[in-house]
């Protein structure tokens, strides 16, 4: 049988054979490729394809990383000064809690210089019983419309 060169091109192939291991039962497979170098440089092709477009993903997904380290960086910063500016507003605020403490202390002791006034006024008064009134009852000023009582306490014993 002579072929024409074109017909051989047609009809030639490269076989690959697979044959199975300690097991007589198994077929034989054969695979047949037609025109194998065109498909040896077509997958050549995609994975060289694939390379690049692996290559720009990862540059891209890098880029990303970079970016977003860039945040994290300023976010800590930011961070940072919050903290620093929360540790001054707690001193501050500390500070205000002494002063408050202070004042709180110095009105607890007027009322009872207040009250221990009162109390020595109202024992040297108290023999007297009377209640008066205090200018006029339609008068608008509260002070001057006010009633005072005189309560009588037990006399101390002298």
């Amino acid at each position: 049988m002579f072929y024409s060169r074109n017909e051989k091109k047609k009809k030639a192939y490269t076989s690959i054979i697979i044959v199975p291991r300690n097991d007589e039962r198994k077929k034989k497979r054969e695979i047949r490729v037609r025109s194998p170098f065109l498909k040896i440089a077509a997958v050549f092709a995609f994975m060289v394809l694939m390379v690049v477009v692996s290559v720009f993903y990862v540059r891209n997904i890098s880029t990303k990383n970079q970016a977003l380290k860039d945040e994290v960086a300023k976010l800590n910063g930011l961070i940072s000064e919050q903290n620093n500016l929360i540790q001054y507003r707690a001193e501050d605020v500390s500070k205000l809690d002494n002063i408050q403490t202070t004042v709180n202390d110095k009105i607890n002791e007027f009322s009872d210089k207040y009250k221990s006034m009162t109390e020595t006024f109202l024992r040297n008064k108290a023999g007297t019983a009377a209640a008066r009134t205090v200018g006029d009852t339609r008068d608008k000023d509260f002070i001057a419309s006010w009633t005072t009582f005189t309560v009588s306490l037990p006399h101390s014993q002298k």
